[in-house]
């Protein structure tokens, strides 16, 4: 799992307290549960504080957030989300923060690596793939006592791994416990979504999950369908047969999506210009920004500005 070559992460987009752990520079661990409330956090019981981004940012890591106790309040993907006793958010690269919000009581813990290559190379069946295929879209879990425990157990099996110096088979450790971890919320996810969650298994599946990937990744510069059929050897065309095939909707309304939500995530944050987010997304000009943005929100970049500051 964790390899020289994996993308760094970028450890200021992540709130940080003295019991942090780092390996090398691809992996976080990070909790609150045994310090002292003054210690976690300047605010008192619940009233929320701001620790989130002074402008949107999109995520480069796998992170999970699980929260013991309190409340934790985050805008991801432009949609609210609220984690409170026994919560587990998880949330795969390319999620653009917009807020995060913690209340002065709150016991949370974290895990975030940078090697989206975990989640490659295993069977189709496997808790793996069901993980992966779940998180097109940040993931809410409430658990109960019992799976919370569990889940709290193998984090300080991790933690152990990454603070022992003597520890020989260190990475292999850790890649384990990032394993029973996977697997029980692969079968938590499942269970608590079952018409909507399934295993990955078939090739098309398999593409399409590694299509939104490429667009994640790549949609600030590429909008052409073209670029990412290309990417998988497959014509045009059949490309986008196999995608509405597999998603019921079109690859360019993905790629518009994906699009759209940058943009508003940056006009929302009152740091640009319409010009320069129009610069920032690869479009040739203010004008043609101008049309395709309001092609599909129904409104131009500076008057959906202005309505969101």
């Amino acid at each position: 799992m964790i390899r020289r070559n994996a993308a760094k992460i970028n450890y200021a987009l992540l709130p940080s307290t003295s019991s942090a752990l780092l390996m090398e520079d691809l992996l976080v661990l990070d909790d609150n549960f045994n310090l002292e409330p003054c210690q976690r956090l300047e605010g008192k019981g619940s009233k929320l504080v701001d620790i989130g981004p002074a402008s949107p940012i999109r995520q480069k890591f796998f992170l999970m957030l699980f929260c013991k106790s309190g409340r934790v309040q985050l805008k991801i993907n432009l949609q609210d989300y609220e984690l409170k006793g026994n919560d587990v958010l998880l949330c795969y690269p390319g999620i653009i923060v917009d807020s995060i919000a913690i209340s002065g009581d709150a016991k949370v813990g974290l895990i975030a690596f940078a090697n989206d290559k975990f989640f490659s190379n295993a069977d189709a069946d496997s808790s793996l793939q069901v993980l992966r295929r779940s998180l097109l879209s940040p993931s809410l879990l409430h658990l109960d006592e019992k799976r919370y425990s569990m889940l709290n157990t193998a984090y300080g099996m991790m933690r152990s791994f990454v603070s022992s110096d003597m520890f020989q088979y260190k990475k292999d450790g850790i890649h384990g416990a990032l394993l029973v971890i996977a697997s029980m919320l692969a079968q938590w996810i499942d269970q608590q979504n079952p018409e909507t969650v399934q295993a990955v298994k078939s090739r098309d599946e398999t593409l399409f999950v590694n299509f939104l990937s490429e667009v994640r990744d790549n949609c600030t510069r590429e909008r052409k369908i073209s670029y990412y059929a290309d990417k998988f050897c497959i014509s045009p065309k059949y490309f986008a047969k196999l995608i509405f095939n597999v998603s019921g909707r079109h690859a360019s309304d993905w790629i518009r999506d994906y699009v759209i939500m940058e943009a508003k995530s940056m006009l929302r944050s009152g740091t640009y210009t319409v010009q320069q987010v129009s610069d920032a997304m690869g479009f040739p000009n203010s004008s043609f920004f101008g049309k395709y943005f309001k092609g599909s929100v129904g409104m131009s970049p500076r008057k959906y500005m202005i309505e969101n500051a």
